[in-house]
């Protein structure tokens, strides 16, 4: 599977009131690959790396996937005719329908990750968001992502919200298994190199993040 790049962009918090974050410019795009399915993502930093990877993983699960908004504002409102303001009748995968709150709408998405290094913090990272989408059914609309460096390795503290999976709005397209360590990649871009689809430059002049993930379908 090949895909051309997206461009994600700029991200802020929320529209609720108060400083707007800087714009973030975010690159993903998927790779073909003999048996599973491979995507490349690319940011001016780590927390719009996690984002763009988070980005590609709903691009592959759902055709129509909501409006992902990089930070978490208080409560984001779904957008006027969006997918996912209904609570879903049907969901695929894992242990049939499961509801996703009782109002059916927004619910509070949290998780902490620790792992001895990015690679494993990205891999675990996209296999929590595998867990939100197919056996919570909640598809984030709204992230905060930081990894950051420890003692002992690497932690991601996330937090946002998720509106209910709707199978039919969003264009299920079937179960992602899990994210693997085979042929995984994270590096530093330095400026000029080349980007994830081997023909555009880097995220941003001087440089920035590239990602390379493979998933099992």
């Amino acid at each position: 599977m090949t895909g051309k790049p997206f461009l994600t962009g700029p991200h802020g918090p929320g529209d609720g009131p108060g400083p707007r974050a800087a714009p973030v410019v975010t690159r993903w795009g998927y790779l073909d690959h003999t048996a599973d399915v491979a995507f490349w993502a690319e940011a001016p930093d780590l927390p719009g790396l996690f984002h763009a990877a988070t980005e590609a993983v709903l691009g592959l699960l759902l055709e129509r996937p909501p409006r992902l908004v990089q930070g978490c504002p208080d409560r984001p409102s779904p957008v006027r005719g969006e997918p996912g303001t209904q609570t879903p009748s049907t969901a695929p995968g894992r242990g049939g329908p499961r509801p996703a709150g009782p109002d059916g709408r927004l619910q509070p998405l949290e998780a902490r990750l620790t792992a001895p290094d990015l690679e494993g913090l990205l891999v675990g990272w996209i296999n929590e968001l595998l867990y939100w989408v197919q056996d919570r059914r909640l598809v984030p609309v709204a992230l905060a992502l930081d990894p950051v460096p420890g003692d002992d390795g690497w932690a991601l503290a996330a937090r946002g919200w998720g509106t209910p999976l709707d199978v039919e709005a969003m264009g299920w397209q079937g179960e992602i298994k899990a994210a693997t360590y085979h042929q995984l990649e994270i590096a530093r871009l330095a400026d000029g190199d080349r980007g994830g689809d081997g023909r555009h430059a880097g995220a941003t002049p001087g440089g920035g993040w590239r990602a390379r993930v493979v998933l099992d379908v």
